[in-house]
């Protein structure tokens, strides 16, 4: 090992040291794009080694550019990592983790549009930041939040608002792309042998039929 690759790879050497019994760290097999285990590392310059602990996948996610988000104490929003705060340097996967492994996630590729609800109505983000209601099925906690003489189809239904996607209140719904229907969506069924006769059904995005 020379100083180049102590002071590259100083992080995992520490680590792999401080174990009390013995481990493996990961080494990056770069004609297959794969991390392979060992437990005798040489620590070459010309080698990424990952320190091999509970934290391992993000550390993955982060070696490929990929960002980390951890919750928010204070609001409940996943935020990325480097706006935590602290002086850690994020773009290093070796970095040290200081809470749980179930505080971080690896921020999801969201393509829009994305439906959630919550415990007043389901609605719709076109953006990160940015929603529109389209269902509400509890108007009692719906006026609670945003005042008893509200209207909710002149004032909420189908109004754009501001709404982190982020925050820990939102329940996935499931999107059909096809149908352009979500999962529960009220809908207005025609019988094939009474064309006048309608009947209001739900629709299930799982298996793309609907219930009654």
């Amino acid at each position: 090992m020379t100083r180049e690759g102590y002071k590259k790879h100083k992080l995992v050497i520490d680590w792999f040291y401080m174990q009390e019994s013995t481990t493996c760290v990961l080494i990056k097999d770069k004609e297959s794009n794969r991390w392979l285990r060992t437990n005798c590392p040489t620590f070459s310059e010309n080698d990424d080694y990952l320190i091999n602990d509970e934290y391992v996948e993000l550390r993955k996610a982060i070696y490929e550019g990929k960002t980390v988000e951890c919750v928010a104490l204070n609001t409940g929003n996943w935020i990325p990592i480097n706006l935590s705060g602290t002086d850690v340097v994020f773009n290093d996967p070796n970095m040290k983790f200081t809470r749980s492994v179930a505080a971080y996630r690896v921020k999801p590729e969201i393509k829009y549009p994305v439906f959630k609800r919550d415990n007043a109505m389901v609605v719709k983000f076109i953006n990160d930041h940015t929603m529109v209601p389209v269902f509400v099925f509890n108007i009692s906690a719906l006026r609670k939040c945003f005042g008893h003489h509200i209207d909710i189809k002149k004032d909420i239904l189908n109004r754009e608002r501001y709404g982190d996607i982020n925050h820990t209140r939102w329940e996935d719904v499931l999107y059909d792309e096809e149908t352009d229907l979500w999962d529960g969506q009220p809908v207005w069924c025609i019988d094939k042998d009474f064309e006048a006769l309608r009947s209001l059904k739900f629709y299930d995005a799982k298996n793309k039929c609907t219930f009654s």
